[in-house]
């Protein structure tokens, strides 16, 4: 019995951020000069019952950071005994911090969060992601005031039960040291003004050049391509060459992008784009957009959106879309500034290898 196994590296490209849905609060960072230190306060409170007294006295202490490093100070505690790790970016406020998501307070990267990833894009990379397009037409088309993405996904893959991805089973990646963790400024940035729109983000992130490991199977999906009842599951012929559909599929994506920024004289993230498309990568290597803040697009099977796709959207969101722009959808792209120059978040270059 045939069971095709893999092994995959994953290099990381531009920061990578996978979201535990917790945050490091304010009153948890500490700026003494230049250093900024995130302090394990559940320690600190075991230990130091004088400080906890003041806190339960002055719980809007909690909100000024500045005065609990004055309450060190007078207690005579030294922070630096509490330390989880110092944040080796400026921060310019203690803002909260979007933690990454750790097993045992270490990073790593679900597996789940992999194969999603991998999964748009194989569908996009496929004739059925041409499907997926022609039915969200159609219901444009109709007048239909929702349109059911999940009903127009198993129409061509079947339910949860019978779909041919539940053959692609993604393992977790290797555990890593939290000190290889950095914490990074997001910028929400708009496309027409050049500008960033909102405050920045913080969030913990794999930075580049990180190198993780795990392993990808497909089951018993070679021998039920042989098994009689085979045709209980739709189309299992789409993980075939999965890695061919999953390149095609984050081409079209890198290519809707590129028409975005030229159409949006956006030079750094043109140019980032571009430097993508000019990868020189072997047979078993992908590129892939992955975790949180890749975008709209990275997780839609759509394309580029048309202008009758945005009206539509305004149609079905009403007020809450007043502000959306059909020619331009959406019109912010969430950034890391590097240096001064803008990049997208969450590019891995993957390598696939059989075992």
């Amino acid at each position: 019995m045939k069971i095709k196994a893999y092994k995959y590296k994953i290099e990381v490209l531009t920061p990578v951020a996978i979201l535990s849905g917790e945050k490091i609060q304010r009153f948890e960072i500490v700026k003494d000069g230049n250093k900024t230190f995130v302090l394990d306060f559940e320690r600190m409170i075991r230990n130091e019952q004088a400080f906890v007294d003041i806190l339960i006295k002055n719980p809007l202490l909690f909100q000024n950071s500045e005065e609990i490093l004055n309450i060190f100070r007078r207690l005579n505690i030294n922070y630096k005994n509490y330390i989880k790790y110092e944040i080796n970016d400026y921060m310019r406020k203690n803002y909260e911090i979007n933690e990454f998501i750790k097993s045992n307070g270490k990073p790593y990267i679900p597996g789940s969060s992999i194969k999603g990833a991998m999964r748009t894009n194989i569908i996009r990379g496929s004739k059925f992601g041409g499907n997926y397009i022609s039915e969200v037409n159609s219901s444009i088309k109709n007048n239909k005031f929702r349109i059911n993405t999940l009903e127009i996904e198993k129409n061509f893959l079947g339910d949860s039960y019978k779909s041919p991805f539940k053959f692609l089973r993604v393992s977790d990646t290797n555990l890593l040291e939290k000190k290889s963790l950095r914490v990074k400024p997001i910028e929400i940035y708009n496309l027409k003004t050049k500008r960033k729109v909102m405050n920045i983000l913080y969030s913990e992130v794999l930075p580049e050049k990180t190198v993780l490991h795990g392993e990808i199977n497909l089951g018993f999906y070679d021998y039920l391509l042989e098994f009689p009842y085979k045709d209980e599951y739709m189309n299992l012929d789409i993980l075939n060459d999965f890695i061919l559909k999953l390149k095609s599929g984050v081409e079209k994506y890198i290519n809707d992008e590129i028409s975005i920024m030229k159409e949006n004289h956006e030079e750094d993230l043109l140019g980032f784009y571009r430097s993508l498309q000019s990868y020189k990568l072997k047979e078993n290597q992908v590129l892939l957009p992955l975790g949180f803040s890749t975008g709209f697009y990275s997780k839609t099977l759509v394309g580029k959106l048309r202008k009758e796709h945005v009206i539509y959207l305004k149609k079905v969101l009403g007020s809450r879309a007043n502000k959306y722009d059909p020619s331009l959808f959406p019109k912010t792209r969430r950034v890391i500034n590097d240096g001064g120059v803008i990049k997208p978040l969450g590019w891995i270059l993957m390598t696939i290898t059989e075992k």
